[in-house]
């Protein structure tokens, strides 16, 4: 899975000075660790891509899941080892989040249903990633950066004497990181 964000992108949040390099392999860690978080939380990688010949299971049904989305360019279709045209036999869903199985006529019409019996080649992602999914990276590596920065990286809680303090764990995202990734989740049909 691609980075969400790069270095220079996030030091000016975390007020590091460009110049300040002790810390690079440290944060360019986090903004991986974090990118592959937050893509597995919204169950695709959202950098745009190509994905040659991927093999999928024939739905039954009018749409086809692929693995990557927002799918934004087609290059081949082949259902049974038949080539299907774009635009006449399929096209892409409004936002990009399937196949709709096409009759030849204007209407839809169902996929296949099979094992691996459909071959897609395809482009999917953004090639700009929206600002609040790369905010979103910032404000989860913001969180962990100050947790280790103050020792804390790692805790789950601490007492002091005027009682205790509990911290999210490093293994979770925040809550509003999370709120911003569930807009880019997929609804499966």
């Amino acid at each position: 899975m691609a980075d969400l964000i790069t270095l220079s992108e996030l030091k000016p949040y975390i007020k590091v000075e460009a110049s300040e390099t002790a810390f690079d392999t440290l944060l360019n860690a986090m903004i991986s660790e974090i990118s592959k978080l937050m893509q597995n939380f919204i169950g695709c990688d959202v950098i745009e891509a190509t994905y040659p010949s991927i093999k999928v299971n024939g739905s039954g049904r009018s749409v086809l899941d692929l693995p990557n989305w927002p799918i934004t360019a087609v290059s081949s279709v082949k259902e049974d080892e038949i080539a299907l045209i774009e635009g006449t036999d399929f096209e892409i869903s409004q936002h990009g989040d399937y196949l709709i199985r096409l009759d030849g006529f204007g209407g839809e019409s169902n996929w296949v249903k099979g094992v691996k019996n459909i071959t897609v080649s395809y482009t999917a992602g953004y090639s700009d990633l929206p600002g609040d999914l790369k905010l979103a990276c910032k404000k989860q590596i913001g969180h962990e950066w100050k947790q280790q920065s103050n020792k804390e990286w790692g805790e789950t809680s601490r007492s002091f004497p005027d009682g205790s303090v509990a911290f999210t764990p490093t293994s979770d995202l925040l809550d509003s990181v999370k709120s911003i990734c569930k807009r880019y989740r997929k609804v499966r049909l």
